[in-house]
Protein backbone atom coordinates (compact mmCIF):
# COMPACT_ATOMS: atom_id res chain seq x y z
CA UNK A 1 0.00 0.00 0.00
CA UNK A 2 0.77 4.01 0.45
CA UNK A 3 4.37 4.75 2.30
CA UNK A 4 3.70 5.22 6.09
CA UNK A 5 6.71 7.97 6.21
CA UNK A 6 4.79 11.30 5.86
CA UNK A 7 5.41 13.57 2.64
CA UNK A 8 7.16 16.38 4.84
CA UNK A 9 9.32 14.09 6.40
CA UNK A 10 10.35 12.64 3.56
CA UNK A 11 11.52 15.61 1.89
CA UNK A 12 13.31 16.91 4.65
CA UNK A 13 15.35 13.78 5.05
CA UNK A 14 16.30 14.17 1.46
CA UNK A 15 17.32 17.80 2.13
CA UNK A 16 14.43 19.52 0.12
CA UNK A 17 11.91 21.79 2.54
CA UNK A 18 8.26 20.88 3.05
CA UNK A 19 7.29 22.90 0.15
CA UNK A 20 9.74 21.64 -2.27
CA UNK A 21 9.04 17.93 -1.52
CA UNK A 22 5.21 18.92 -1.81
CA UNK A 23 5.93 20.19 -5.48
CA UNK A 24 8.18 17.35 -6.36
CA UNK A 25 5.51 15.04 -5.35
CA UNK A 26 3.14 16.36 -7.09
CA UNK A 27 5.19 17.16 -10.42
CA UNK A 28 5.17 13.24 -10.12
CA UNK A 29 1.68 12.50 -9.77
CA UNK A 30 1.37 14.78 -13.14
CA UNK A 31 3.60 13.14 -14.98
CA UNK A 32 1.62 9.47 -13.68
CA UNK A 33 -2.17 10.74 -14.37
CA UNK A 34 -0.46 12.06 -17.72
CA UNK A 35 1.24 8.34 -18.62
CA UNK A 36 -2.01 7.15 -17.37
CA UNK A 37 -4.48 9.40 -19.79
CA UNK A 38 -2.45 8.50 -22.57
CA UNK A 39 -2.20 4.95 -22.33
CA UNK A 40 -5.81 3.99 -21.28
CA UNK A 41 -8.75 3.08 -23.25
CA UNK A 42 -11.81 3.36 -20.93
CA UNK A 43 -13.97 1.04 -23.25
CA UNK A 44 -11.16 -1.70 -23.35
CA UNK A 45 -9.48 -3.40 -20.45
CA UNK A 46 -7.04 -1.81 -18.46
CA UNK A 47 -3.80 -3.27 -17.95
CA UNK A 48 -2.78 -4.65 -14.56
CA UNK A 49 0.03 -2.24 -13.84
CA UNK A 50 -2.37 0.81 -14.55
CA UNK A 51 -4.66 -0.83 -12.38
CA UNK A 52 -2.23 -0.99 -9.88
CA UNK A 53 -1.30 2.79 -10.70
CA UNK A 54 -4.72 3.90 -9.90
CA UNK A 55 -5.23 2.04 -6.81
CA UNK A 56 -2.79 4.26 -5.96
CA UNK A 57 -3.94 7.36 -6.54
CA UNK A 58 -7.42 6.57 -5.11
CA UNK A 59 -10.68 4.75 -5.53
CA UNK A 60 -11.50 4.15 -9.58
CA UNK A 61 -14.50 2.59 -10.93
CA UNK A 62 -12.66 0.73 -13.87
CA UNK A 63 -16.20 -0.85 -14.95
CA UNK A 64 -17.84 3.33 -15.54
CA UNK A 65 -15.44 4.47 -18.30
CA UNK A 66 -17.50 7.81 -18.35
CA UNK A 67 -16.67 8.19 -13.99
CA UNK A 68 -12.87 6.82 -15.16
CA UNK A 69 -12.58 9.19 -17.68
CA UNK A 70 -13.80 12.21 -15.58
CA UNK A 71 -12.08 11.64 -12.73
CA UNK A 72 -8.64 10.94 -14.48
CA UNK A 73 -9.31 14.31 -15.96
CA UNK A 74 -10.31 16.29 -12.73
CA UNK A 75 -7.51 14.75 -10.76
CA UNK A 76 -4.82 15.81 -13.38
CA UNK A 77 -6.48 19.41 -13.11
CA UNK A 78 -6.12 19.61 -9.91
CA UNK A 79 -2.57 18.48 -9.58
CA UNK A 80 -1.73 20.69 -12.35
CA UNK A 81 -3.75 24.09 -10.67
CA UNK A 82 -1.67 23.44 -7.22
CA UNK A 83 1.51 23.24 -9.07
CA UNK A 84 0.75 26.18 -10.56
CA UNK A 85 -0.49 27.76 -7.06
CA UNK A 86 2.70 26.62 -5.56
CA UNK A 87 5.40 28.11 -7.89
CA UNK A 88 3.45 30.79 -7.52
CA UNK A 89 1.31 31.30 -11.17
CA UNK A 90 -1.92 31.09 -9.66
CA UNK A 91 -3.72 31.89 -5.88
CA UNK A 92 -5.57 29.28 -4.09
CA UNK A 93 -9.43 29.61 -5.27
CA UNK A 94 -10.58 26.53 -3.31
CA UNK A 95 -11.78 27.17 0.18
Amino acid sequence: MGDPISPQVKAKSQGYSPQEGQLSLLKNRAKILRGLCHRIDPFREISHEDRELLAELGDFDYRDPFSLTNRLILMTEDTLEEIRRMEGGIPNLRP
